[in-house]
């Protein structure tokens, strides 16, 4: 038998690099999931902070109010209906000229957590992220105010990532700011 060698690839190597490319793009896409949820977690956690920061700066801005009632948790996801007259000066809604300070700050921790309408003037916290409760705490004759965050992200609560549902860990953040 004179068996002549042709230049080219047999079936077995040609078999043998598609395994090999095969098993690459699959890595290269665990990756890419992988850095999809970090981003999409990291979104949230911005979101978060810039939450958290909106209700220190509006407990800031009303200094006569009694920083013990804005104490306690609150589930976002059983809110009440807004505390008292509208404490808001904004587009939606004039601001009502017989609230208190007690009262403002009520209305805006309120208006913070629990407010998605507004989503023209403040964005949505549901956005990127499942808040499940805020503990508002203080210390030191409240000038030192704690703010602890129970969240999840909303693509993993979601199921937008299909491969982060088995991690679907809450995570908290806490801030701890002087008034």
């Amino acid at each position: 038998m004179n068996f002549q060698q042709r230049p080219g690839f047999t079936l077995i190597e040609i078999l043998v690099s598609l395994l090999i490319i095969s098993t690459g793009l699959l890595g290269l896409i665990g990756l890419q999931t992988a850095s999809l949820k970090n981003t999409l977690d990291q979104a949230g956690k911005s979101q978060l902070d810039w939450l958290l920061v909106e209700l220190v700066e509006r407990i800031r801005a009303n200094p006569g109010a009694d920083k013990t009632l804005l104490q306690g948790t609150f589930y976002t996801d059983n809110c009440p209906s807004a505390p008292g007259p509208s404490c808001s000066d904004n587009s939606r809604v004039a601001a009502a000229t017989d609230c208190s300070t007690n009262s403002a700050g009520q209305y805006h921790l309120w208006e913070v957590l629990c407010d998605n309408r507004e989503s023209d003037i403040i964005s949505s916290v549901t956005d990127a992220i499942t808040l499940n409760y805020v503990t508002v705490s203080c210390s030191d004759s409240c000038r030192e105010l704690t703010i602890t965050a129970d969240w999840t992200t909303a693509a993993t609560s979601s199921g937008l990532i299909k491969a982060a549902q088995s991690k679907q860990a809450t995570q908290q953040s806490t801030l701890t700011v002087r008034l």
